[in-house]
């Protein structure tokens, strides 16, 4: 799934006479509606809610959908036809929440417009007397609402990150062109990440700050080959679950900056596998960066087999970098790269 474009789903639930109902279902992937009454009915215990006015909580994990991560909003509005007094409040008002699902990958961005998703719901619930007013429609419109919160958040750090790479990038490379344009030997590196942000920033940053010095480039797919003068490079675009990096990699490879993507337990599981193959497929002069991308908090390096796979690597110049670290960032991750490679350079 690519973390620019996803789809955030929102479900209305309310308590009946009959327990907890779903009364409007936004039929989300693999979450039927017995899963959707799980999630109602275990929140609302967790969440208490005897405080149930106008509360924004998350986001919050959801048992056995570990692609999704959960907004519940609780509030209070009026069902006529309740008819249990344990359940209503103030007359007929009874304890309801929006279950609001978004993918796990996407949790960065989410958590930036908090603030503005909770004002969002709040202003949309003023128009509405009763769980009987709300329409499918009206659901979805909210939904429109929260997803454009959403994608306001992304843009505005999609934009300063590029700029800011862009920037750092081309100046990085041009300072690496001109430490080896004397040199006979080209050095030759792969870039590859897992989504169009950092495919778009390495692209731009190269080719556009260096425009002058670049000899030639080919688009195949998702790779893109440059020279620049004694620089001959790939620009891979790998995938999430998939990466398949290893099909570019050869024992002639002077340096591997890799951006895997760790949203998932598979996607970490293939990420690690593939750092193994560049460890195997790669010369011991090779510098190899493995960025851990699509976090949103340290990960615990300790519970993955990355510690394992770093020892088929003892000895090299390697280096992991954890993206959930607010001191790594796109930019630092591929300064340290260039540096190491223009280190690796003098040593020659």
């Amino acid at each position: 799934m690519d973390p620019l474009k996803f789809n955030v789903y929102t479900s209305l639930s309310s308590l009946t006479d009959e327990g907890m109902t779903i009364f409007y279902n936004p039929n989300i992937p693999n979450i039927d509606t017995d899963d959707l009454v799980k999630v109602a009915n275990y929140y609302s215990i967790i969440l208490n809610f005897s405080e149930s006015k106008g509360a924004l909580y998350g986001p919050l994990p959801i048992a056995y959908h570990t692609e999704y991560l959960l907004y519940i909003y609780t509030f209070e509005t009026t069902n006529l036809q309740v008819q249990d007094e344990r359940i209503k409040r103030d007359g007929s008002r009874v304890p309801s929440f929006l279950l609001i699902f978004f993918p796990t990958i996407a949790e960065s961005f989410t958590t930036r417009a908090r603030g503005q998703i909770s004002r969002e719901i709040s202003n949309w619930l003023e128009q509405f007397k009763s769980i009987q007013d709300f329409k499918d429609k009206d659901v979805n419109k909210l939904n429109s609402q929260i997803e454009a919160a959403i994608y306001k958040e992304q843009s505005i750090f999609a934009l300063d990150e590029i700029e800011e790479a862009n920037v750092v990038l081309g100046k990085s490379v041009e300072l690496l062109h001109n430490v080896l344009k004397y040199q006979e030997k080209p050095v030759k590196i792969l870039l590859s990440g897992t989504d169009d942000l950092l495919f778009s920033i390495t692209r731009k940053a190269i080719f556009g700050n260096n425009s002058s010095l670049v000899s030639y480039f080919k688009n195949e797919n998702n790779k893109i080959d440059f020279k620049l003068g004694k620089i001959e490079g790939t620009i891979l675009l790998a995938s999430v679950n998939t990466p398949n990096l290893h099909k570019y990699l050869s024992k002639d490879l002077d340096g591997v900056l890799h951006f895997g993507n760790f949203s998932t337990p598979e996607s970490t599981d293939a990420h690690t596998a593939e750092l193994s193959k560049i460890i195997k497929q790669t010369s011991q002069d090779c510098v190899i960066s493995f960025a851990i991308c699509q976090t949103d908090k340290p990960l615990k390096i300790s519970e993955t087999k990355i510690p394992e796979v770093l020892q088929e690597g003892v000895g090299r110049t390697i280096s992991l970098l954890d993206m959930g670290q607010q001191k790594n960032t796109i930019s630092t991750t591929i300064i340290e790269f260039l540096e190491k490679l223009i280190e690796l350079i003098g040593k020659k």
